[in-house]
């Protein structure tokens, strides 16, 4: 690949990687088990890559309304009752992954609308609905794409240790520091995935023994029996 680019003459180190990017997108694009991939995120822009089927997560969108605080009885009600409707929602369409239906599809999407269209008489609680209606397509991503998850949660755990470490240490002192660091949280992570004890994976690593076999066998072997972390799901 290398000598590729170098035939098309590209010399700057950004214009190579755009044009790397671009070749490996476009590959991906042809392979058939890339349609169906999908990333569930919480609308950052930056996990908005192009290719892939998006969903949005349902425990983000309800902070939308979680984090509203009411001044009157009557805002504390219409929160709580949008809440309620909001996970009665959620439930519904944990059950529709299972049992896919259109007369299910029609209901939630309908209900959905309802949900948001409402008028409270609380207006940033209207402000938040209107907001979580116009995200509509990820947040219902999964009635036509079933096996879409409904949060991130494992996503948001695994990178729950790198941000607590920044916000302890404020970053890295260097980028090798900070390889160094997502080196080993992943690998810590990994092992933990796999019932693996870290400080013995570190240990037969450094002497050279050669009991623990390789992280990515061991993942291999997992995958082939069916074995997945526990997925936490929101109370």
């Amino acid at each position: 690949w290398d000598t590729k680019l170098d035939e098309l003459a590209l010399e700057k180190p950004q214009h190579r990687r755009l044009v790397s990017e671009a070749a490996l997108c476009g590959t991906l694009l042809t392979e058939a088990w890339f349609v169906v991939v999908g990333l569930v995120i919480d609308d950052a822009p930056q996990f908005k890559v192009f290719g892939f089927l998006h969903g949005l997560c349902w425990v983000h969108g309800e902070r939308k309304i979680d984090r509203l605080i009411p001044l009157t009885t009557r805002h504390r009600n219409a929160r709580e009752l949008a809440q309620q409707t909001f996970w009665d929602l959620y439930d519904r369409l944990k059950a529709y992954r299972q049992a896919p239906t259109p007369e299910a599809r029609a209901s939630i999407e309908s209900d959905f609308d309802a949900l948001c269209n409402r008028k409270t008489g609380y207006p940033d609680l209207n402000a938040a609905l209107e907001r979580l209606h116009a995200k509509r397509e990820g947040f219902l991503a999964a009635l036509s794409h079933p096996h879409l998850p409904l949060h991130n949660n494992l996503s948001e755990n695994d990178i729950r240790e790198y941000a607590r470490l920044r916000k302890i240490s404020a970053g890295t002192r260097s980028d090798q520091g900070r390889r160094c660091r997502d080196t080993f949280l992943s690998l810590k992570k990994t092992c933990r995935k796999l019932g693996v004890s870290f400080w013995s994976y570190l240990g037969d690593r450094i002497h050279g023994t050669g009991t623990i076999g390789r992280l990515s066998e061991l993942m291999r072997s997992s995958a082939a029996q069916g074995v997945t972390p526990a997925s936490p799901c929101p109370s």
